[in-house]
């Protein structure tokens, strides 16, 4: 059988990795950017904070906000459990939601990887790493940079559902990681209809 892989399918591959790699880079640059200021709180922002600072736990998780604010009860305890582990501050405050953008750049590239060919990827990787609001609210003290990545986790295990034959424990998984998405995710309501009835 003859092999294919020439020595430009080698060096075709190794360009794109390290043109994957650079986006990657210049993705989080982007993001640390923006995050590392540690910009005083404004607005929304501030909203949010006097809630987190003023409010125990349990009375984030089971009562409304405070200041016309709406946010999943998983995100405020997180962000909760931060605050007092590492203290009170900005860069703690949008951890969160920097850790968030960060590695929803990384999920976006698997994603793209089982679904795209090489340019495709290169593109969107290029267009999700770059794009401002993916930027922006990846220092933002909302939940909108953990919303991404609640979605992209949930598409990432509907592909791996739907691309081998599966089992019981399979259909168990979603259905578990729905339900804890719904928790850190008002969005991710969406994307566990839309694959309920896509598997249904």
């Amino acid at each position: 059988m003859q092999n294919t892989f020439t020595p430009l399918n080698i060096r075709n591959d190794v360009l794109f990795r390290i043109l994957i790699t650079a986006i990657l880079a210049a993705g989080i640059i982007l993001r640390a950017s923006k995050y590392l200021p540690g910009w005083s709180m404004r607005g929304d922002e501030l909203a949010v904070t006097l809630n987190l600072l003023n409010r125990s736990a349990v009375d984030l998780a089971t009562r409304p906000l405070d200041y016309e604010q709406a946010a999943p009860f998983g995100f405020l305890l997180v962000v909760k459990a931060l605050l007092s582990l590492f203290g009170e501050s900005e860069y703690v405050l949008r951890l969160v939601a920097f850790i968030s953008g960060c590695l929803s750049l990384v999920l976006m590239y698997i994603l793209l990887t089982k679904t795209n060919g090489t340019y495709g990827t290169i593109f969107a990787l290029l267009a999700f790493a770059s794009g401002h609001y993916m930027i922006y609210y990846s220092s933002e003290l909302k939940q909108y940079s953990s919303d991404v990545l609640v979605s992209l986790v949930l598409a990432i295990l509907f592909h791996r559902h739907i691309s081998r034959e599966t089992h019981q424990r399979d259909f168990w998984e979603l259905g578990v990681m729905g339900a804890l998405a719904l928790c850190f995710s008002h969005p991710a309501i969406f994307v566990v209809i839309a694959i309920g009835l896509t598997l249904f």
